[in-house]
């Protein structure tokens, strides 16, 4: 039976950090049971999740720390037998790691994708507070992880910094169009050209 894991989100705009989830899951899913719980709203991306097979629920939350609301995603995550939970951003950062901690998942990783994570002193506050109930949090560059360090105290060897893949063969011209282009632009033929 393959790990159940279960990514939360507050929902599927069209943005980096949910592209890059989709990007990953793509690759996850054949070794892993992922899903994408929003704890708001489905957003724009949702279906090319389910295109590519990727379940989304949604378990819509009232508040940060609504109680009714936390109940609800710790039975679902129980009932789905989740052995790993990963949130992303900051409210599912909070939310997540709570209600995944009632449901007794075994493993509980934040994802933190900036440098301007935390919005106010409140924010710092109440992720210090749930920090002990992360296994670990993944930063997406150096730089976010010494502003993780530096805001809330966490051990810097319970960060571990992974960075955005990028899958190159999306930007492969083929061959034939690029010439094509060339000659369109009168660009010669063994001249570099940089596209920025």
């Amino acid at each position: 039976m393959k790990p159940r894991v279960a990514r939360i989100v507050s929902y599927l705009p069209v943005g980096g950090v949910e592209k890059r989830l989709l990007a990953v899951l793509k690759r996850l899913k054949d070794e892993f049971d992922v899903e994408v719980i929003c704890i708001h709203s489905r957003g724009k991306l949702a279906p090319l999740f389910e295109e590519a097979g990727i379940p989304v629920t949604v378990v819509p939350f009232k508040g940060r720390l609504h109680p009714v609301s936390l109940y609800r995603l710790a039975t679902y995550l129980r009932k789905r037998g989740t052995d790993i939970v990963h949130t992303h951003m900051y409210r599912p950062n909070i939310s997540g790691t709570l209600a995944a901690r009632l449901a007794k998942v075994p493993v509980v990783i934040s994802n933190v994708h900036n440098v301007d994570h935390w919005d106010t002193p409140r924010q710092v506050f109440m992720d210090r507070i749930f920090r002990p109930l992360r296994d670990g949090v993944i930063a997406v560059s150096q730089g976010v992880k010494e502003d993780v360090v530096g805001m809330t105290g966490v051990a810097p060897e319970r960060v571990a910094v992974v960075y955005n893949g990028v899958d190159l063969e999306e930007f492969r011209v083929p061959p034939d169009e690029r010439e094509a282009k060339r000659v369109e632009l009168g660009i010669e033929g063994n001249t570099k050209v940089l596209l920025v």
